[in-house]
């Protein structure tokens, strides 16, 4: 997507990032991370040349160019399934958000500044920055956003977070990750980098999946429901999942390139033992994988309504996790293979599946208090 010069010059009508051009006017795209002097807004031109630079094919899809971390896909499918995951989670978790109306209101003499992890399609920040008008919103993500519109008070910004944060150090009221454990080396170190990237009072929200498939022990749901891992691959069909199976080996596969996939199991604990953060919340949210409720009422229609949702994310990312397994085995025909299995767990609905999300809150302590 090229932006001619009467776009690029109104930063108000379109999606803004870094510039990515030196003072001369060169393409400027580092091989690891892109810095922007924050919180200036600032534009690009993503012309094909410079999106050579941005992004690289792996296996069929596009990734990103700037970490070889995280493998998952930068394109229009996967900005697709983001977007339907928010969605559904949006409706599962509203109220997993902690104090986030009282950290972000409006104070005379004060701007708030909220600050999106691993932003991906960025609607998470787009729509934070509708409902708080009066907060400065800002993405980071490592790949440029492509065909977005933006609100004014809006942006997103390129760049590798593994390189640490000292460019933003203290100017967020809010910090803010989701499902970016995948492309994080080291998540208790991100953990005391976001208490530096925290204002005095502000909050930190995280939520994290742990790379595994669940069920429900004695097929039960609910409130008091208990679950237990899926069945593993050395135990006989017909318990045996491919679903379950097919997750275990994108977590070897995130894991071997230096992704945290075990992030979700600690973060409670980080935030606690770190020191300077307070009033630590903590929720489990478990998703079904596919529509089996079979009650009438209003509870199970929500359920179903949702897992529905959940299983077209799954078939999605069956689809943009190819990279990741591809790149992690030459043995793409038992991918292949697997993948296939996967997909029809999804459609038999005979295995009844849950992924877990892990959500922590809290907010940092303010020593004039």
């Amino acid at each position: 997507m090229d932006l001619d010069d009467d776009a690029a010059s109104d930063a108000g009508s379109i999606a803004t990032t870094p510039a990515l051009t030196h003072d001369d006017g060169t393409a400027s795209i580092e091989s690891r991370s892109i810095r922007s002097s924050s919180p200036t807004r600032s534009v690009y031109s993503l012309t094909s040349s410079l999106r050579e630079r941005a992004f690289r094919e792996v296996h069929g899809r596009s990734v990103n160019a700037h970490s070889d971390v995280y493998l998952l896909p930068a394109d229009d499918a996967e900005t697709q399934r983001l977007d339907i995951q928010h969605h559904m989670l949006k409706r599962l978790v509203p109220g997993i958000l902690g104090p986030l109306d009282e950290v972000l209101r409006e104070e005379e003499g004060k701007q708030k500044c909220v600050l999106d992890l691993g932003t991906g399609s960025a609607i998470w920040a787009i729509e934070l920055a509708l409902d708080y008008p009066h907060v400065e919103v800002v993405g980071v993500d490592l790949a440029p956003m492509q065909t977005r519109e933006f609100p004014p008070n809006c942006r997103v910004e390129v760049d590798d977070i593994n390189l640490g944060m000292p460019h933003f150090h203290g100017q967020f009221d809010v910090v803010h990750a989701r499902l970016i454990s995948s492309g994080i080396k080291d998540y208790c170190g991100l953990i005391h980098e976001i208490a530096r990237v925290l204002r005095p009072g502000g909050m930190i929200l995280v939520e994290e999946w742990d790379f595994r498939m669940y069920r429900s022990v004695n097929s039960q749901d609910g409130p008091n429901a208990s679950y237990e891992l899926a069945p593993p691959s050395t135990e006989e069909k017909p318990y045996w999942s491919a679903l379950a199976e097919w997750i275990k080996l994108l977590g070897f596969a995130v894991r071997q390139r230096g992704g945290d996939v075990d992030a979700a199991a600690f973060v409670n604990m980080w935030v606690k033992q770190h020191g300077q953060f307070e009033d630590v919340g903590y929720q489990d949210v478990w998703i079904a994988t596919q529509p089996h409720f079979t009650g009438k009422d209003r509870w199970a229609r929500f359920r179903n309504e949702l897992a529905t949702m959940m299983r077209l994310d799954t078939h999605q990312f069956l689809q943009s996790g190819q990279p990741l397994l591809r790149s992690y085995t030459d043995d793409h025909a038992y991918i292949d293979r697997l993948t296939k299995e996967a997909e029809q767990d999804l459609v038999d609905c005979k295995k009844h599946h849950y992924v877990r999300l892990q959500c922590t809150w809290a907010t940092l302590k303010d020593p004039e208090r």
